[in-house]
């Protein structure tokens, strides 16, 4: 995957140079080296992943990117994090959150991750390079394959609330669903000629699909 070296440097403080404030803003520095990873992959694709050029968006030696990220699977996982982070939609806190129905639920996920995919499709763009990728490397398949566990079991927990409220159809199989919506939505970022209004359009349709209308 690191096109410019598949080795890792000796480990010492010559090549490591974290200052005590460096550690203070680890986090910090940690996003930058992520940040720095997704540009390349968005911009280049995965094959152009050199750990020189990481280093040098992030704005550090490669001694510095290794001590926060010491194997590619990791700063994948970094990279991937990142995603979820952004495609996830924060769940209100307290009884607003109880208030909402499983629809009000799944229109808001399902809404956000329509805004993501027209707003910032670099991170859709990131995700189907990172898909491609991993039927050719293990490592990256574990990580995408979790990352799709998690969000599926969420869009099921999600689905078997509105059955059981009898606000989505009784005939739904939650797991099949789940799998539907996520398959149209990594196979939307393909579709280069959609435009806005029938994305939001098509969305909108699949919501009725899912609808109880008796």
């Amino acid at each position: 995957m690191y096109q410019d070296d598949n080795t890792y440097p000796h480990m010492d403080a010559e090549n490591i140079q974290v200052t005590a404030a460096g550690n203070a803003g680890s986090e910090d520095r940690r996003q930058e080296i992520v940040l720095a990873a997704f540009g390349l992959i968005a911009s280049k694709g995965v094959e152009g992943l050199r750990t020189r050029d990481v280093a040098a968006g992030a704005g550090m030696n490669i001694g510095t990117l290794y001590y926060y990220f010491s194997t590619k699977e990791k700063l994948i996982q970094g990279v991937v994090d990142y995603i979820v982070q952004h495609i996830a939609v924060v769940q209100d806190a307290g009884s607003e959150a109880a208030e909402k129905t499983p629809v009000e639920v799944l229109h808001q996920h399902l809404a956000h991750l329509t805004r993501m995919l027209i707003d910032t499709p670099e991170i859709f763009r990131v995700m189907g390079e990172l898909i491609l990728r991993s039927e050719r490397d293990q490592a990256i398949y574990q990580i995408l394959k979790q990352a799709d566990d998690d969000w599926q079991q969420y869009l099921i927990n999600v689905l078997v609330e509105g059955i059981n409220q009898r606000l989505f159809r009784a005939d739904l199989d939650p797991a099949l669903t789940a799998h539907a919506m996520m398959s149209f939505f990594k196979g939307a970022m393909l579709q280069l000629c959609l435009q806005t209004e029938e994305l939001e359009r098509t969305v909108a349709q699949f919501e009725g699909w899912l609808l109880d209308r008796r």
